[in-house]
């Protein structure tokens, strides 16, 4: 019995391992696979379709998703960035700036009203001492 039972925690001990080769393996294929399946729009930026999938498996209530779909996402999801850019950079202009901070997309957030959806994500941030002052602190 005690031999049995060394050989069941012997091969228990073997099949873990396999599985975290097998984990590491497959964290280290999706990486390659998101650096080899770049989506080019045209736009500038490339977004790795592999990683756009994952997130869209992740939604409960999305069954399935064609190709075509994802690659619809990650054009409208580059557009998405770009345009926030573009707003944020504005702002950072109208201060004569050329530099991005991300005080310029939480302002471009509170200003424009198609961001306005983004302001739980971006809140504008506040000096210490001006809570203070308005005794908020």
């Amino acid at each position: 019995d005690s031999v049995d039972f060394e050989q069941q925690h012997n091969n228990n001990i073997e099949e873990e391992t396999v599985t975290d080769q097998n984990t590491a393996a497959e964290i280290t294929n999706a990486d390659e696979q998101d650096q080899a399946e770049l989506v080019d729009t045209g736009h500038g930026i490339s977004l790795p379709i592999a990683r756009i999938k994952r997130i869209i498996k992740q939604d409960d209530d999305v069954v399935q998703c064609s190709s075509a779909a994802t690659v619809a996402i990650a054009a409208a999801t580059e557009l998405f960035v770009q345009y926030f850019a573009e707003q944020a950079m504005i702002m950072a202009r109208g201060e004569k700036r050329k530099k991005l901070n991300y005080s310029d997309f939480a302002t471009a957030v509170v200003k424009i009203d198609q961001l306005e959806f983004l302001s739980d994500l971006v809140p504008r941030t506040t000096t210490l001492r001006k809570l203070v002052r308005e005794k908020k602190v």
